[in-house]
């Protein structure tokens, strides 16, 4: 009779299969049958098995007190991906011909019995058999395997994110016979939360407002409760996506702050270039828009802390809008003709955004 076991004290590791007794689907499932009758955990097992979830095959030798074989793996977890893969182990008896297993052990929750996991195992080893192998095959290189591009990297994971930058999209497959002739270039459900004012939160004086209008309430709020009066301290203000919150309050964490604002950056002391004039005469127009040019040391500092986030800044498009950037070099040099349409499109400062500029924004970081 099968048992379970934590541990198997063994002697070396390798690869050679041929002392395992015959293993045949049949077999598997029988065991299964006997040990877990639950049709669901054999059809799971052979999936671990057929998607090549069951890696790493060692076998080796029992003491002479054991007089067995055991072959341990591990096995990938179908859902947390990030985290380390099963450790399975099963020990079949080396007397006798036909299969039959002593111990078996895996590391997940019901491993202390028979688990699809270790099925997997064994419908591998049926597997190798059934080729006649004599060892476990080696890793096969990807050169050799089909195209699986479209199929997600187990080590991409799934990453957390705040629930503002999910967006919800139906599941909608590409049909070839009915493409659209534009692509959408807004689609799903995303968060419109914005901040409809310009003045900072922590500059509203709220209580004076608030504070007589639901005070006649007969029901009051539950916040007039903690609301602070004249007599209490300030709140400690916190940084959001918003600006200065009072601490504890529901922006402070469901909308925090993505860039630190203290970031000690350890510049060289060199002197601030100032703006050299060309060796020409200006007249008083072209005077001014060539000194609009000039910014200062404080403003140069000013400008990179409120263009962190980059392309989710306002700032950060405003002062790209009359720049050469790399967006649009190639407009400019590759021009021959009609340069004051292209200069009346450039000033437009319209947005666009490609599919591969879109992954680089998800993707950066």
């Amino acid at each position: 009779m099968a048992t379970s076991s934590d541990s198997v004290e063994l002697e070396f590791w390798h690869k050679n299969i041929t002392k395992i007794p015959k293993v045949t689907n049949s077999f598997v499932e029988d065991f299964a049958e006997k040990n877990l009758p639950i049709k669901a955990t054999v059809t799971r097992g052979y999936k671990f098995f057929h998607e090549e979830y069951i890696h790493d095959i060692e076998v080796k030798l029992c003491k002479e007190e054991d007089s067995g074989v055991v072959a341990r793996a591990k096995c990938f977890r179908s859902m947390k991906k990030n985290e380390d893969p099963h450790k399975l182990s099963v020990v079949f008896e080396s007397s006798s011909i036909e299969a039959s297993i002593n111990k078996y052990m895996c590391s997940c929750a019901a491993g202390q019995g028979l688990c699809h996991h270790v099925l997997g195992l064994l419908y591998t080893l049926a597997h190798f058999q059934l080729l006649g192998l004599k060892s476990v095959p080696p890793m096969v290189s990807k050169t050799s395997k089909a195209q699986r591009w479209h199929i997600p990297s187990r080590k991409e994971g799934i990453k957390a994110r705040p629930v503002t930058d999910l967006i919800i999209q139906k599941s909608k497959p590409k049909d070839k016979l009915h493409e659209p002739k534009k692509e959408e270039k807004v689609c799903g459900v995303a968060s419109t939360i914005y901040k409809p004012f310009q003045q900072s939160l922590s500059s509203l004086d709220l209580t004076s407002v608030l504070s007589p209008q639901f005070e006649n309430l007969n029901n009051q709020p539950g916040f007039m409760r903690i609301w602070e009066d004249e007599q209490s301290e300030p709140p400690i203000l916190v940084d959001s996506a918003f600006g200065k919150v009072p601490k504890g309050c529901v922006i402070s964490y469901q909308q925090p702050l993505k860039v630190k604002s203290n970031i000690n950056i350890q510049l060289p002391a060199f002197n601030f270039p100032s703006l050299s004039y060309p060796d020409t005469v200006l007249n008083e127009k072209q005077d001014l828009f060539f000194s609009s040019l000039a910014i200062s040391g404080q403003q140069s500092i000013d400008f990179e802390m409120e263009t962190r986030e980059q392309s989710t800044t306002t700032a950060w498009h405003e002062l790209r809008k009359f720049r050469l950037t790399a967006s649009n070099f190639k407009d400019i040099c590759s021009r021959r003709k009609d340069h004051e349409i292209l200069s009346t499109r450039l000033l437009k400062g319209k947005v666009i955004q490609t599919a591969a500029m879109k992954y680089g924004i998800q993707n950066e970081g």
